[in-house]
């Protein structure tokens, strides 16, 4: 039996217990990877952990919404995750990286953006770092459509030299598209119907919706003058996002409302938690050896 000396120590021993039973005595981490202390990373069963790094941009959209309106949708379906994944599912996030690659939108005020090779560099020393503890499982969370081609670079570099699971995941990907009319589904892609939405359900106070318009994208004409040349197609044209629209922004934004801004969020939230089950499944020995490796 053990002996107390005093109800400091029982404190201090409850204290580690229930350290440990937040840790679920397994390795389970807590949600946020800063909340963790030296010695929670030392129990963890790094061989399942999986770290998720949320990627934004803090880039002008329009004359309505704020320029955080990536950052803010990402912080809100990875906040929503959390509550709604299972308990159990060992999953931690990293601190957002919410200035990304935003040189598209340049030209207007607000707008931070870094070089490619920057950003290429600080979300792989970063998971660098991750790996350093032995985590071999990574999702690259995003919520800027200027980045996938970087992220696909990052996750493939990182498999290649130090033997990670990378999953890359993009928020808008994740949106059900029963939500809105085709041609905004297919054209609204900045500013739009879908973004005004998510910002009047998350932070309506900062939505100027007598600047709201249908911001009209030229790249419809574009499509009807030429058979293979787009914006968004096979065959992509390299675009700023004033050759969209002057305004720089693109979509129908007075079709927009706060309800169908909470749906965008609960159904990406719910996703992201069926894509994490997967991620927890599989098993890091698909990840093979070819034959230069194994001399």
């Amino acid at each position: 039996m053990i002996k107390f000396s005093n109800c400091a120590s029982l404190a201090t021993s409850l204290f580690f217990i229930a350290s440990l039973l937040t840790l679920n005595g397994q390795g389970v981490p807590r949600d946020y990877w800063q909340d963790m202390t030296t010695e929670d990373f030392a129990v963890l069963n790094t061989e399942s952990v999986i770290a998720i790094l949320p990627v934004a941009a803090i880039e002008q959209h329009g004359p309505h919404l704020p320029v955080c309106a990536d950052a803010c949708a990402n912080k809100a379906v990875t906040e929503r995750m959390l509550k709604l994944k299972p308990v159990g599912l060992p999953v931690t996030v990293l601190p957002m990286l919410p200035v990304g690659k935003s040189n598209e939108h340049s030209d207007f005020p607000g707008t931070l953006t870094l070089e490619p090779e920057t950003l290429r560099r600080l979300w792989t020393e970063i998971a660098e770092s991750v790996h350093r503890v032995g985590i071999r499982k990574l999702v690259l969370y995003n919520s800027h459509g200027g980045q996938p081609p970087i992220m696909d670079i990052v996750a493939r570099d990182l498999r290649v030299r130090l033997d990670m699971l990378v999953v890359v995941v993009n928020q808008f990907s994740l949106y059900p598209t029963d939500l809105f009319p085709e041609d905004e589904n297919k054209y609204g892609v900045h500013g739009g119907s879908a973004e005004t939405s998510v910002m009047l359900y998350l932070h309506p106070d900062l939505v100027d919706m007598s600047k709201a318009q249908n911001f009209e994208p030229s790249m419809k004409s574009l499509e009807g003058d030429y058979q293979h040349l787009s914006a968004t197609g096979p065959t992509r044209i390299a675009w700023q996002s004033q050759d969209l629209n002057p305004a720089g922004v693109v979509g129908n934004a007075l079709d927009a409302d706060a309800e169908r801004g909470a749906k965008l969020i609960e159904n990406a939230a719910v996703q992201f938690v069926s894509i994490l089950k997967e991620v927890d499944r599989y098993s890091l020995s698909n990840l093979r050896m070819g034959p230069l490796s194994k001399e």
